[in-house]
């Protein structure tokens, strides 16, 4: 079975959109007037990607290497800053 480094290295981003969910956790965090999230297995970053959009100021880690690299450039891609 292929790790997930290599796998993001052959596929890339390869979940684009965040989950169905996410919606409703940025609304409850809004709530509790929350600005800091971190993801654990942050992957290419599709979540982080979605909190740094939302105003939140993100942080982000991850095992495979491959994954950090594209969700560092899928935030600059977008403008937007965070920590992996």
């Amino acid at each position: 079975m292929d790790s997930w480094d290599s796998i993001f290295k052959k596929k890339g981003k390869v979940f684009r959109a965040p989950h169905l969910d996410m919606k409703e956790v940025v609304k409850y965090l809004k709530e509790m007037n929350a600005n800091r999230v971190l993801d654990l297995g942050c992957g290419t970053g599709r979540h982080l990607v979605y909190f740094a959009a939302e105003g939140f100021q993100v942080y982000g880690l991850d095992a495979a290497p491959e994954g950090i690299k594209i969700a560092k450039q899928w935030l600059e891609e977008r403008n937007l800053n965070g920590d992996l």
